[in-house]
């Protein structure tokens, strides 16, 4: 008969892991005590030696660096975003300056350019 999967708590698995790594007790004697496969104190001990502090965060739980480059992302397509329509306002602003150059009446230009008769003003 298969066994049925257990999940055990982090509090669990960190009240386990000093009774093997003390040293009084061997691997195969806490993993009976406990009733869990060797194989899964096993399992427990690597992921806790390769980072004490991350070890046993649950399912769905990023590490602190994981985290960071989840943030940092959100950030960049934030600003990505924001300058899009920054580029977007400025085409407009300079658009609309156009138009207003081109359909400016020759009299708002002579007064515009201080007095200069428009026949005289050069467009170059």
């Amino acid at each position: 008969m298969p066994r049925k999967r257990v999940k055990h708590t982090a509090e669990y698995k960190h009240e386990a892991l000093p009774r093997v790594l003390d040293g009084n007790e061997s691997k195969a004697a806490v993993a009976d005590a406990l009733g869990l496969p060797k194989d899964t104190l096993y399992r427990w001990l690597r992921e806790y030696k390769a980072k004490p502090d991350e070890a046993f965060r649950g399912n769905g739980k990023l590490t602190s660096q994981d985290e960071e480059i989840r943030q940092l992302r959100r950030k960049v397509a934030r600003l990505e975003e924001e300058r899009e329509v920054l580029k977007k306002q400025r085409w407009i602003q300079l658009i609309g300056a156009t138009l207003y150059l081109v359909y400016l009446p020759e009299s708002d230009i002579a007064r515009s350019c201080g007095g200069v008769d428009s026949a005289e003003a050069r467009y170059d």
